[in-house]
């Protein structure tokens, strides 16, 4: 399934969460944030490419690519890099999409 450019990355809807404030007050935060992992095996699909021919790109072992499409693996800086090199992206889209999911793994917890 191809995704479009304009829905390959739409934003997620929000909803209020009360944070056990003693003042009740309510913050927006995502329905749902899909994983890092997740965004990278849809812009492979879109690009028709397979986790080994990203590997290949990115000169890292086709484990590391399933680890993080699996979820078992965070993305890491130098991987950030060498994701934004291979695919057209900031480093930074990456390592934002990582620290956004585990903010939301904490706060699920709580």
């Amino acid at each position: 399934m191809k995704l479009s450019h304009n829905n390959r990355y739409r934003r997620l809807p929000l909803t209020f969460v009360s944070r056990g404030d003693s003042n009740m007050s309510q913050k927006l935060a995502p329905a749902r944030v899909p994983t890092p992992g997740k965004i990278l095996s849809r812009e492979l699909e879109a690009r028709g490419w397979t986790q080994k021919d990203l590997a290949e790109i990115m000169g890292r072992p086709v484990q590391t690519i399933n680890e993080i499409i699996r979820g078992s693996k965070q993305i890491t800086p130098e991987t950030a890099i060498k994701l934004s090199q291979a695919l057209g992206t900031s480093p930074e889209f990456w390592t934002n999409l990582e620290a956004k999911y585990r903010l939301h793994l904490v706060g699920k917890e709580k």
